[in-house]
């Protein structure tokens, strides 16, 4: 295969062509080792795959350090076709679970494996060059795409008002910077016997508030079940949460249905832009009914966002497709096979 020569590809299977974002296959090698490979299908997605064959490099020393239990990402390497690299891995251990479906073990077992991530020292990411924010420099990234988002007009004005209040809000910002996995989903926490084998996605990583990474989690638990991730994480984590965590998680969740809508303006895609559109309408119309809702010590049970009915928060990342094992492999793979 172009790019990484001593690799012989004899078999494909599981070709998935469900996300907007990439194509990923299975691969067998001849040595009879089983690898992953994921071509982006826009400039966005081929950024964050990129900056996560970086961060893997670093995370792996993290990981012979003994600071991380779970394991990570392994690159072999990337192989150019058309306009992106497709990049090629070594399929990493686990299966994804839903975090809707989970039980109080799980969620203890989420709760404490988003702390090890946390616990992390900046350096994991700083020593390859992943942003990092401090309370200042995020609050102005957040008023950056509200602005961008209202610029495009889809948006109802009491949502935007809301938003734009919250982030004004001195005294939700509170935070020690931490680091952030940055695309907490499904599909990038891998289990086997009720324990996480492997984290992936880190393509988003940062240094910053670690509410970032309880927003798609609040968005997807029961109250039950958040409590018990809720309680892991703080008897685990190395920097003790700040009071208004829960707060900004809240709001987070809602935000990234604003962001879904900007990555759809940003790739063209009209399912996207159509998908996060619809999502946006139906929290307008919650939040005209509660119109004096406000983060502010408000619980997770009380949540204007219904963490029971999460679907529209869960759309939030590009849908998933049953994988094929039928599928024949796709052109990126047939073109790079010698």
């Amino acid at each position: 295969m172009a790019g990484v020569p001593d690799l012989n590809v004899v078999g494909v299977r599981g070709v998935d062509r469900g996300d907007s974002d990439y194509e990923v296959a299975n691969l067998l090698d001849s040595r009879g080792q089983h690898l992953t490979i994921k071509y982006p299908l826009n400039d966005i997605a081929g950024a964050a795959l990129e900056a996560e064959f970086v961060v893997a490099d670093s995370l792996l020393e993290e990981l012979r350090e003994k600071n991380l239990p779970f394991d990570v990402l392994r690159p072999i390497g990337f192989s150019s076709y058309r306009d992106h690299r497709a990049a090629i891995f070594h399929t990493p251990a686990g299966r994804p679970l839903e975090f809707a479906s989970f039980s109080a073990e799980l969620a203890r077992e989420l709760g404490r494996t988003i702390a090890a991530i946390h616990s992390l020292e900046p350096a994991a990411l700083t020593r390859v060059g992943m942003p990092e924010y401090t309370i200042e420099k995020w609050r102005a990234r957040l008023t950056a795409e509200l602005d961008e988002v209202e610029s495009l007009g889809r948006v109802a004005p009491a949502l935007i008002g809301l938003w734009r209040e919250t982030i004004d809000d001195d005294g939700l910002w509170t935070f020690t910077p931490v680091v952030v996995h940055g695309d907490v989903a499904d599909e990038n926490f891998l289990w086997s016997e009720g324990t996480v084998r492997s984290v992936i996605g880190f393509g988003d990583a940062h240094i910053g508030d670690p509410a970032t990474d309880f927003g798609p989690i609040l968005a997807s638990l029961s109250p039950e079940m958040f409590e018990q991730f809720e309680t892991a994480y703080r008897n685990s984590v190395a920097v003790a949460p700040d009071e208004f965590l829960i707060q900004r998680a809240g709001f987070m969740s809602e935000f990234a249905l604003a962001r879904w809508l900007l990555h759809g303006e940003l790739t063209h895609n009209d399912d996207v832009i159509a998908d996060a559109t619809q999502m946006l309408d139906d929290l307008a119309e919650q939040t005209i009914t509660a119109p004096s809702f406000n983060y502010e010590g408000v619980s997770s049970e009380k949540l204007r966002f219904d963490t029971e009915s999460s679907d529209s928060v869960q759309s939030a990342a590009p849908a998933q497709s049953p994988t094929s094992a039928q599928a024949s492999a796709p052109a990126f793979i047939q073109e790079n096979q010698d």
